[in-house]
C-alpha cells in the first residue's frame, strides 16, 4: 500500500506549478526542443499524479516533437486560471511525466545558464515640442520597434530587465517621462506629444506598445487616436481605474489611494510632510502593516505596506520631496478623471492584457471588462504573480509578449 502524504496535493500543486513556469520559459526559448500535448487545467480536488515512479521507469521514455508550441501556451494561459486549479500535462503516463518534469527543468537550467548578449544601451536626448529636453533609451535597431511606455511617476528602471531580455534584432524606444526628470505633472497630451517627437527622432512609423499599469490607459488612448501608428499591443497589469467606475472594479490599493490623493491635494502644503513620512517608511524598511498602523493619522497605511522590497528603490522616486508627491498625485487624479469606456471600441490593434493573480494595485475586474470591450483582445492571469510582475519574472513576462507580438526568435533570450 502506497504510504499515505498530508501534504501531497500541497506539494503537487507547488511542483506542477514550477514545472508549468518551465516549460512556458522553455517553449519561448527553445521552441525546437521539446512540447507536451494536451495540457489541460486539473482541480485541485480532482485526481493527481501518483510521485511513486522511478526514474529507472522513465529513463526509458522519449520527448515528444514539437508540432504546436503556440495552441500549447494559448491552451494554457488564455483563459482566467481559478485560484484552487493547477496544470499537468495529460496524456502522459506517470514515468513519462517524471522524465519529461526533470528533463525541462534541466534544459531550462542550461539555458538560464547562458550568457545573455550585451544590451546596447544608447541614451539619447530630443527636444518635445514644448521645448523641455527628453532622455530616451533606445537599444536595437530593427523593425518592428517596441515602445515601452512606463507607468505614472516611475523610473524607467522599472522596464530594464525585461528590455535586457528582448531580442537584440528588433527595436526598442522607452523614455523619461517629464515628470521624472523636471517639476511638472504632465497632462495626457502631454505624454502623448512626447511619445510621438520620440517615434519621429527615431524614424519609428509603426510600433507595438508594452504598457504597464497606468499606461495602459494611456496606450489604448493613445491607439485610438492614432491608429495607423499601433500594430499591437501588450498591457501589463493595467490600471483602468476612474471615477465613475463601479465600486467593486477599484482594487483596495486604489480606493485608499484616492482617499490619500484627495486630502493632499485639498491641503498640498502637506505634500512635504507626507513625502517625509514615506521616506522614513522606506529607510526603515517599514513596510509591514504593523509598523504603519501605528501611524494612524496617515491615509496611506494600506498603500505602501504592499510594494515589494525589491522594487522599492524604484518607486520611491515618486515621493523623493515634496514637490515631486504633489506632482505624482495630481498625475493620478487626472488619470482617474479619464475614463477608458469612450475610446475603446476605436481600438483597432490587437491587445494582449496580462493580469496577475496577487495583483492589490490594479483591478483584474476592471481589465476583464476592458478586454470584452476591445475588438481584437486576449486576457491571461499569471499565477501567483504580483503587480510588479514584469522586474520580477522579466523573462516570463517578455515571453508572453513576444508570443502575442508573433516575433520569430532566432536565439535563446
Amino acid at each position: 500500500m502506497e504510504p499515505s502524504h498530508p501534504n501531497k496535493k500541497s506539494a503537487a500543486r507547488t511542483f506542477a506549478s514550477a514545472v508549468l513556469r518551465m516549460v512556458h520559459d522553455l517553449h519561448m526559448r527553445h521552441p525546437d526542443w521539446c512540447a507536451v500535448h494536451g495540457l489541460g487545467v486539473v482541480s485541485s480536488s480532482g485526481q493527481l499524479p501518483t510521485w511513486t515512479a522511478t526514474l529507472a521507469q522513465a529513463a526509458a521514455c522519449q520527448l515528444l516533437p514539437v508540432t504546436q508550441p503556440r495552441q500549447f501556451i494559448d491552451s494554457v494561459f488564455a483563459r482566467r486560471w481559478p485560484l484552487d486549479s493547477i496544470a499537468l500535462p495529460e496524456q502522459l503516463d506517470v514515468s513519462e511525466q517524471v522524465f519529461l518534469n526533470e528533463s525541462l527543468a534541466q534544459e531550462s537550467q542550461r539555458l538560464h545558464a547562458q550568457e545573455k548578449p550585451s544590451s546596447r544601451f544608447q541614451e539619447l536626448q530630443l527636444t518635445s515640442s514644448g521645448g523641455t529636453d527628453l532622455p530616451y533609451l533606445r537599444v536595437g535597431s530593427g523593425k518592428p520597434h517596441t515602445v515601452f511606455w512606463n507607468a505614472l511617476g516611475q523610473e524607467v528602471g522599472m522596464f530594464l530587465p525585461m528590455i535586457s531580455c528582448w531580442p537584440q534584432e528588433f527595436g526598442c524606444l522607452t523614455w523619461k517621462a517629464r515628470d521624472s526628470i523636471e517639476d511638472a505633472a504632465p497632462s495626457f497630451d502631454q505624454h502623448e506629444a512626447d511619445l510621438l517627437a520620440m517615434l519621429e527622432a527615431t524614424d519609428a512609423d509603426t510600433i507595438d506598445i508594452v504598457a504597464w499599469c497606468t499606461a495602459g490607459k494611456a496606450s489604448l488612448r493613445f491607439a485610438a487616436r492614432h491608429p495607423h501608428r499601433v500594430r499591437k499591443i501588450v498591457l501589463l497589469q493595467p490600471a483602468f481605474r476612474s471615477n465613475g467606475a463601479r465600486s467593486e472594479w477599484k482594487s483596495e490599493w486604489e480606493t485608499n489611494m484616492k482617499t490619500f490623493v484627495d486630502s493632499i491635494l485639498a491641503r498640498p502644503k502637506m505634500a512635504v510632510s507626507a513625502a517625509t513620512a514615506l521616506r522614513q517608511f522606506d529607510e526603515r524598511s517599514a513596510w509591514e502593516p504593523t509598523t504603519l498602523r501605528r501611524q494612524p493619522e496617515q491615509s496611506a497605511e494600506a498603500i505602501w505596506d504592499i510594494i515589494p522590497k525589491s522594487v522599492a528603490r524604484l518607486v520611491r522616486k515618486s515621493w523623493q520631496d515634496g514637490s515631486s508627491t504633489l506632482n505624482y498625485l495630481r498625475q493620478l487624479d487626472a488619470f482617474w478623471q479619464e475614463d477608458v469606456a469612450p475610446f475603446l471600441s476605436s481600438v483597432k490593434a490587437p491587445v494582449l492584457v496580462l493580469s496577475s493573480q496577487r495583483d492589490r494595485i490594479s483591478s483584474s475586474h476592471y481589465a476583464a471588462w476592458a478586454v470584452k470591450e476591445l475588438g481584437q483582445s486576449e486576457y491571461r492571469v499569471i499565477p501567483d504573480a504580483s503587480h510588479y510582475f514584469l522586474h520580477e519574472s522579466p523573462e516570463l513576462a517578455t515571453s508572453h509578449a513576444l508570443h502575442f507580438l508573433q516575433y520569430p526568435i532566432t536565439h535563446a533570450v
